[in-house]
């Protein structure tokens, strides 16, 4: 089940779903952070789903132009229509995301993000605060790890 927006073609024609499904979902969700904008903003859930079984995703950069190309790339390949062309994993798309952020010299990789996140969820589950807080500080401009963070499973 989803919303009928971020479902993946596949999932609209009630075929196999695997992990490339979750990728078309979270480019839809990484399409609409990035441009500001709903992906299929005014359409209701048939139109949506035409849509995305049509393969109508407008290009990034025409919704917000100052876009990297390639990170619209990143976008268009999560999307695509046929999902032997999307990322095979979200660990994937991650890797490309984190080249562009790496070549855009952004200071706040996603790897750092995921840290961050682990490292609130654990505090947040009650695990000892001076065994999160050592692998990484706060800051007010970003969040810097001391270690590199975990390898993920």
């Amino acid at each position: 089940k989803g919303k009928a927006p971020y479902m993946s073609p596949e999932q609209i024609l009630g075929g196999q779903l695997d992990r490339r499904s979750d990728v078309f979902s979270v480019g839809t969700l990484m399409f609409e952070i990035v441009t500001r904008t709903r992906l299929y903003s005014g359409a209701n859930n048939a139109r949506a789903m035409q849509m995305i079984l049509t393969g109508e995703v407008p290009a990034p950069e025409s919704r917000r132009a100052d876009i990297p190309p390639a990170l619209s790339a990143i976008m268009r390949r999560a999307l695509a229509f046929d999902r032997d062309e999307r990322y095979p994993t979200a660990a994937a798309l991650v890797e490309g995301l984190d080249a562009v952020s790496r070549a855009q010299r952004w200071s706040l990789s996603l790897a750092q993000i995921a840290h961050a996140v682990r490292v609130t969820q654990s505090r947040m589950h009650g695990r000892a605060a001076s065994e999160t807080s050592r692998s990484c500080r706060t800051s007010s401009r970003r969040l810097t790890p001391r270690s590199p963070p975990p390898p993920t499973r």
